[in-house]
C-alpha cells in the first residue's frame, strides 16, 4: 500500500507540473601488553589520475613515505624557536618506533611494488562520498596504511573516515610537494592510528590524551605564546607545535599520543602467547588415582595430609616412572571407540539463492537499498552510525566491497545485485567462526584489552575443532592445557584442569567409564579413617594438592581451607567437573560413538562446555583471578553463536554478537541495524521476504514518533483525522461558508524543533482523499473503477504541531482547491457532482500523523 500511494504522488506530481538479564560488569579495560617493539606497517599508495594527467613518479611516492617514516622515528627537522614559541623539555620529537615502509607483499602472498595506479573519471574525491575507495579497493586496512593521492574538495587538503571500510587516508596532489614542510600526511596518519586534534572540544580538552594541553582551535601559523590559542582553564604551554594541530609548523607528537597510537594499531594485531613447557605438560599428565591403588606400598604414609610438596612429589613421579618403565603400567584407559570426524564449516555453505522471482516495486527497493547502502559505504557523520559500518565492515567484508561495487557504478540495483549480495553475505556469515577462532581482534576491537576473555575465545575454538575432527575426549582437556595463551591466570587454569582429567582417570576394563566418580570414590569425610580406605584417599589427596599447588592461584584457594577436611573439600570441588565429563563420554556410547547429526554434534560440545563451565565457576571465586561469569560464559555463547550459524539462524546469530560480545565491541551495537538486515536476508531462503526486510529497515512501525524526536525529519505524509474550517467562493452568486468533515491529506511532512512536548512540522499537501476514507470507515471496501486523481487534488499548506508518545497531531491549513466536487458513494457507485467553483478553504484540523515514507532522517544527538 505504501508502494502505491508513492507511486500515486508521483504521477499526481506529474499531473500538475504539466497541468499546474541483570547485566554482569565487566573488569575494567587493560591496556594491551606493549613490549615496545618496532611496529612496522606496510603501505599501498594508491594514485587516481584522470586522462594520465598528475601522476606521480615513484621516486616522489618513495620521498612521501620517507618523510613520513622520518615524522614518526622523531628525525624530521625542529620547527625553530622564533615560530614554536615556549618549549618545555618534553615537547620535543620522539621515535615512536612506528616504521612505515612501501609494501612488497600483499596479504595473499602476492608481490607488489606498493603503488596502485588507476585512471578515474571522476573529478573531484570529496570527504562526503568516500569515492576513492570504491575507485581503487582498500588492501587489508587492518594491517595496511592506504593512502590514496587524487584530487579532493576545495578547501580539503587531506582526510581520513574513521569507519573500518574506508579507512584510508586520501591526500590532495598538490600536498605531496609540501608534505615535508606541513606535515599533512604525518597528520592525517595520526587520524589512522586513533588520534584526534589536540584542540578536540577546545578548552574542554576532549582529545582523550593526557599530556596535551586543551587549546583553542587555530587554522594558521601560530606559536605557544599566542594569546588567542590559550585557554583560561589551562595551565600548562600549548604544545602549539604537535603535529596534531592545525599550526603551519609542526614536528612532534607527545608520549602519550604515541603510547595511544600503539595501543590503537596493536588492538587488531595477534598479541603475543606463551607456550607451555614440555616438562610440565608431562607432569600434568600423571595418574594419582592408579599410581597410588597400583604403588601404595611404596608411597611412604605421611601424618600431614597436606605436606611440604618438592621432595614427596617427586619420590611419587619417580616411583610412577620406574614402574612404568619396568612393568609397562597402564595409568590411563584407552578409549576404545572414537567419535567420527565431522565437518562443522561444511553444514554453514549455502549454494547461491535463486534469482529473485517477483519483480519489486523498482523506485521505492530501490530508495530503501540505496539508503541502506549509504549507511554502509558512506556513514554520515554520526559516532553510531559509523560504529555500525565499521561493525559492519568487520562481519561482511566481501559484501561490503560488493556494495561498494553496485552503490558507486550509480546503475539500478537489479535482482541479480540482490541474489549476488546475498550470496556475500553468506560467504561472509561462513567465516565468522573462523573469525573468531583466528582473529578475534577484527571481529571484536576490543578483545586485545580484555586477555582474559580473548584466551577464553581460544579455549571456546579448542573445543569444537577438537571435537569436530574426533579427538579422544580426555585429550580435549590435554590439547587445551597444551595451548599457548596470553595470560598466566588461564595457562595455570587450564593446567590444572589437564591434572585433575588425567588424575582421575579409570582404570582401563574397570567399569564403563573413562573417570572414577570423586563424589563415590573420594569423599573428604574419609580422609582422617585409620583404615585402609582411609590411607588411600589420603595419598590421593595429598598428592592431589601438592600436583595443584604448582598453580599459586589455585594453591591459594585450597590453602584458605583452615582444616585438612576443608582443604580436601576445596579440592573435590575442583574435582567434580570430571563427572560432567564422563556425562560427554556417556552421551557419546550412547550414540555408539557416531555423532550423525548436527544436534548430536552439538549437545557433544555443549557437555564438554559445562564441564570447564564447572570447574571455572568454583575457580571464579578466587578475587585474584579476574574472573566473572560473562568471561566464563565466552565458551557457551561462543557455541550458541555456533549453533546459531549452523542451524542456519543468521539473525539470532548476529544478536547473540552483539549482545553477548558487545563489551568487546566498538561501541553498543544492539540496535545496528545493518547487520541485523544483512542477517535477515541472509536468512531469506527464497528471496520472498528481501522486500519487506528492507522496506522495514526503511519505516520502521511507529515511524510518526521518528517526527516527534528528530531535529529534522522529511517524509512522505498522509493524516487521516477531523477539520473545521471557513471556505471562501469565487463566485459573486455562491455566498461563503463555514465547513466541516473528514479529511485525510497527502504530501510532504517537514518536521523539526522537537521538544519533551513535541515537535513542530510544515505540511505541503497535494491531495485529501477525505471522501474515500470516510467510506472506508464505514467498513466499505469497494473499488470505485470512476475515480480520476484531480477529483481529489487540493494543494496547500499547513503548520501543525505532532505531540510526543502519540500519533496525535492539530494545527492549521490553507487550500486552494480548483473546480470543488461534491463525492458520493452508493452501492459501489461514485456519483460526482462538479461545482466549476474555486475554493479557498482556511481549517482548523485534529489528525492522526500517517508517515508513509521516509525520505530524509536526521537522528537526535
Amino acid at each position: 500500500m505504501k508502494i502505491k500511494l508513492l507511486i500515486l504522488f508521483v504521477i499526481v506530481l506529474t499531473i500538475q507540473s504539466c497541468s499546474g538479564y541483570k547485566e554482569v560488569q565487566m573488569p575494567p579495560s587493560q591496556h594491551i601488553a606493549d613490549p615496545g617493539n618496532t611496529i612496522k606497517i606496510p603501505v599501498i599508495v594508491h594514485v587516481l589520475h584522470k586522462n594520465g594527467d598528475k601522476i606521480l613518479s615513484d621516486d616522489q611516492i618513495d620521498a612521501m613515505i620517507d618523510s613520513l617514516a622520518s615524522d614518526f622515528k622523531g628525525k624530521n627537522a625542529a620547527v625553530p624557536a622564533d615560530k614554536a614559541g615556549d618549549r618545555p623539555a618534553g615537547y620535543k620529537r620522539k621515535n615512536s618506533k612506528i616504521v612505515f615502509e612501501k609494501a612488497k607483499i600483499l596479504p595473499d602472498g602476492t608481490l607488489t611494488t606498493g603503488i596502485i595506479k588507476r585512471k578515474t573519471s571522476t573529478r573531484v574525491f570529496s570527504y562526503r562520498k568516500r569515492k576513492a575507495f570504491a575507485e581503487s579497493p582498500l588492501i587489508d586496512p587492518y594491517h595496511y596504511l592506504n593512502i590514496y593521492i587524487c584530487n579532493v574538495n576545495k578547501g580539503t587538503n587531506a582526510y581520513t573516515p574513521t569507519e573500518t571500510a574506508n579507512h584510508g587516508v586520501v591526500i590532495d596532489y598538490d600536498m605531496i610537494g609540501n608534505v615535508k614542510k606541513e606535515h599533512t600526511l604525518t597528520h592525517e596518519v595520526g587520524h589512522w592510528l586513533g588520534l584526534l586534534h589536540i584542540f578536540e572540544g577546545e578548552c574542554n580538552d576532549n582529545d582523550g590524551i593526557k599530556d596535551t594541553p586543551a587549546q583553542k582551535k587555530i587554522n594558521r601559523a601560530y606559536k605557544s605564546t599566542d594569546a588567542d590559542v590559550k585557554c583560561s582553564n589551562e595551565s600548562r604551554i600549548v604544545m602549539a607545535t604537535n603535529f596534531m594541530g592545525y599550526n603551519e609548523n609542526r614536528d612532534f607528537f607527545s608520549a602519550d599520543q604515541i603510547e595511544a597510537m600503539r595501543q590503537f594499531y596493536l588492538q587488531y594485531q595477534k598479541p603475543a602467547t606463551k607456550p607451555k613447557d614440555i616438562e610440565e605438560f608431562k607432569t600434568e599428565r600423571l595418574n594419582l588415582f592408579l599410581g597410588v591403588l597400583q604403588l601404595n606400598d611404596s608411597i611412604p604414609e605421611d601424618s600431614q595430609a597436606f605436606p611440604d610438596c618438592g621432595p614427596f612429589l617427586n619420590l611419587v613421579e619417580n616411583k610412577i616412572s620406574e614402574s612404568e618403565n619396568s612393568s609397562g603400567l597402564k595409568l590411563v584407559a584407552e578409549q576404545e571407540h572414537l567419535p567420527n570426524a565431522f565437518n562443522w564449516q561444511s553444514d554453514i555453505i549455502n549454494t547461491i539463492s535463486v534469482i529473485v522471482a517477483e519483480q519489486f516495486e523498482k523506485e521505492a527497493f530501490n530508495l530503501a537499498l540505496n539508503r541502506l547502502f549509504k549507511n554502509i559505504v558512506e556513514p554520515p557523520a554520526d559516532q553510531d552510525k559509523i560504529n555500525y559500518a565499521t561493525t559492519f565492515y568487520a562481519l561482511f567484508p566481501e559484501t561490503t566491497a560488493f556494495i561498494k561495487e553496485i552503490y558507486y557504478s550509480g546503475n539500478p540495483y537489479t535482482g541479480l545485485n540482490i541474489a549476488t549480495l546475498q550470496m556475500h553475505i553468506k560467504n561472509d556469515i561462513n567465516e565468522v567462526p573462523n573469525l573468531f577462532a583466528e582473529k578475534p581482534e577484527i571481529l571484536l576491537p576490543k578483545i586485545n584489552n580484555y586477555p582474559l576473555a580473548r584466551d577464553f575465545l581460544s579455549i571456546s575454538s579448542e573445543v569444537i575443532q577438537s571435537s569436530s575432527i574426533g579427538t579422544d575426549l580426555p585429550d580435549i582437556i590435554n590439547r587445551i592445557s597444551l595451548k599457548p595463551y596470553i595470560t598466566n591466570e588461564v595457562r595455570q587454569l587450564t593446567g590444572a584442569i589437564a591434572v585433575i582429567s588425567n588424575s582421575l582417570r579409570a582404570e582401563s576394563g574397570e567399569g564403563e567409564g573413562l573417570w572414577i566418580d570423586p563424589v563415590l570414590l573420594l569423599s573428604p569425610y574419609k580422609i582422617d579413617l585409620q583404615n585402609a580406605e582411609g590411607a588411600k584417599i589420603r595419598q590421593i589427596y595429598r598428592l592431589l594438592y601438592c600436583q595443584l599447588s604448582r598453580f599459586s592461584f589455585i594453591k591459594t584457594y585450597m590453602d584458605s581451607g583452615s582444616t585438612n577436611l576443608e582443604q580436601a573439600l576445596k579440592i573435590q570441588n575442583l574435582l567434580i567437573f570430571v563427572n560432567k565429563l564422563e556425562d560427554a563420554y556417556t552421551f557419546l556410547k550412547s550414540k555408539d560413538f557416531k555423532l550423525l547429526t548436527l544436534e548430536d554434534q552439538l549437545s557433544y560440545a555443549e557437555k564438554i562446555n559445562k564441564s570447564i563451565y564447572q570447574v571455572m565457576s568454583v575457580l571464579s571465586k578466587i578475587p585474584e583471578l579476574g574472573l566473572n561469569e560473562k568471561i566464563i560464559k565466552i565458551p557457551e555463547n561462543y557455541l550458541k553463536i555456533f549453533k546459531s550459524l549452523l542451524k542456519k539462524e543468521y539473525p539470532n546469530a548476529m544478536l547473540l554478537i552483539v549482545s553477548e560480545f558487545k563489551s568487546y565491541l566498538h561501541a553498543e551495537q544492539s540496535n545496528n541495524e545493518l547487520i541485523i538486515v544483512a542477517a535477515e536476508i541472509a536468512a531469506d531462503t527464497d528471496g520472498s521476504k528481501i522486500k519487506a526486510i528492507l522496506k522495514d529497515s526503511v519505516d520502521p512501525i511507529g515511524t510518526s514518533a521518528l517526527k516527534r524526536i528528530s531535529p529534522c525529519n522529511i517524509s512522505l505524509n498522509s493524516y487521516a483525522g477531523i477539520n473545521l474550517g471557513y471556505e471562501t467562493i469565487e463566485d459573486p452568486n455562491a455566498k461563503d461558508s463555514w465547513y466541516g468533515g473528514v479529511t485525510a491529506p497527502i504530501g510532504i511532512s517537514v518536521s523539526f524543533l522537537p521538544s519533551s512536548v513535541g515537535s513542530w512540522s510544515i505540511f505541503l499537501e497535494v491531495l485529501d482523499l477525505g471522501s474515500l476514507v470516510n467510506v472506508r470507515f464505514k467498513n466499505d471496501e469497494t473499488t470505485y473503477d470512476d475515480l480520476r486523481f484531480e477529483q481529489f487534488l487540493s494543494p496547500g499548506a499547513g503548520i501543525f504541531y505532532n505531540f510526543k508518545n502519540t500519533p496525535l497531531t492539530i494545527g492549521g491549513r490553507y487550500n486552494y482547491i480548483s473546480n470543488l466536487r461534491t463525492i458520493t458513494y452508493n452501492d459501489g457507485v461514485s456519483d460526482i457532482v462538479e461545482t466549476g467553483q474555486n475554493v479557498s478553504r482556511v481549517s482548523f484540523s485534529i489528525l492522526f500523523d500517517i508517515p508513509l515514507f521516509t525520505i530524509y532522517n536526521k537522528k537526535r544527538k
